[in-house]
């Protein structure tokens, strides 16, 4: 999206990582909201599920927006040096999480078979949370 998958800056780089904590963060109440409004019983242990992952995007998210802050202020080699690898740890937490919401959604396809319209949002979070997952490795893999 900012990066056209190839990396020009730093700031592509948080820019993706920005938007797609906060995309994920809001796909996960999507989700929930949209169980509930079409009476899709989703079992106590994989609401929870979905919490606890959405409560990680929140504060991977709100982490993003401070080291964006940072990236701002950046004044020397050493400061420049050190926000890379920052981002590429981020880069990493981000895979995980995203690994473990892909997951979750797998389950969730199994759930609702009948229901053309949940199975559509499911199938349309999880091809843009593949892709997510895709980028994110790829950006990874060019600052390595």
């Amino acid at each position: 999206m900012y990066c056209y998958t190839i990396i020009n800056n730093l700031k592509c780089v948080l820019s993706e990582l920005e938007t797609w904590s906060k995309d994920s963060m809001e796909h996960h109440t999507f989700i929930l909201k949209f169980a509930d409004c079409r009476n899709i019983r989703l079992g106590y242990n994989l609401t929870n599920e979905i919490r606890e992952s959405r409560r990680y995007f929140k504060e991977f998210n709100e982490e993003i927006n401070d080291v964006i802050a940072e990236y701002e202020s950046i004044s020397s080699y050493n400061h420049y040096a050190k926000l890379l690898r920052e981002i590429k740890r981020l880069l990493q937490r981000f895979i995980k999480y995203d690994k473990k919401f892909l997951s979750i959604l797998k389950d969730l396809q199994t759930i609702g078979r009948r229901d053309n319209i949940w199975q559509t949002l499911i199938d349309h979070i999880f091809d843009e949370q593949k892709y997510s997952f895709r980028l994110m490795k790829n950006l990874k893999r060019q600052l390595n």
